[in-house]
């Protein structure tokens, strides 16, 4: 899907920066949508450093938006004119697949306890706030990007975990029937 100024959207139709279009950096070369797919990392291409020289008038920022599994759905970009080039705009394309993948890790784990946590109180609900989605047996059901980052594992490794091993508790020292209606908690 694209959405944007008219102008610069028949710019854009003119370099095949369009929906449906192959973006893979075998096709285009080094461009932001390519490159975050490659690297499954935010990525911000500017200018000439695009590979082809008719990309050169684009400053393009990506972010991949990951599942619950931590596999990439997509990925979301915001490309403009150079000239026009904002430094923020990489941290709202950041947040907003954050805010995605969260929707999209909530959808996946509906019927399982969530653990919405953050180092700072004032984090949780936010994009930022960690999510552990953990079963009635204390087990690790998975776990969104920002809570791996905050424990410092990989997905596979924190599904290793219990609640026990992760956090010190278990889930009899939790209330499972509130928690289970409200989704929240606070860690």
């Amino acid at each position: 899907h694209s959405i944007g100024d008219d102008d610069f959207l028949a710019k854009a139709s003119k370099i095949a920066l369009q929906p449906g279009v192959n973006w893979a950096e075998a096709s285009k070369g080094t461009n932001a949508i390519g490159t975050a797919l490659i690297e499954e990392r935010a990525t911000v291409v500017f200018a000439d450093e695009h590979y082809l020289h008719a990309n050169h008038f684009l400053s393009c920022q990506a972010s991949p938006i990951l599942d619950a599994r931590g596999d990439i759905l997509g990925i979301l970009d915001v490309t403009g004119d150079h000239r026009r080039f904002h430094q923020h705009t990489m941290g709202l394309v950041k947040m907003s697949a954050r805010m995605i993948e969260n929707d999209c890790f909530a959808d996946a784990f509906a019927g399982v306890m969530r653990l919405h946590l953050h180092r700072r109180a004032e984090s949780v609900d936010t994009p930022r706030e960690g999510i552990v989605a953990v079963t009635r047996e204390g087990a690790i059901a998975g776990a969104n990007r920002a809570a791996l980052d905050q424990v410092g594992l990989s997905n596979a490794a924190l599904r290793a975990h219990t609640l026990t091993s992760l956090l010190g508790t278990d889930v009899a020292a939790l209330d499972w029937p509130k928690l289970h209606r409200t989704s929240r908690a606070r860690a």
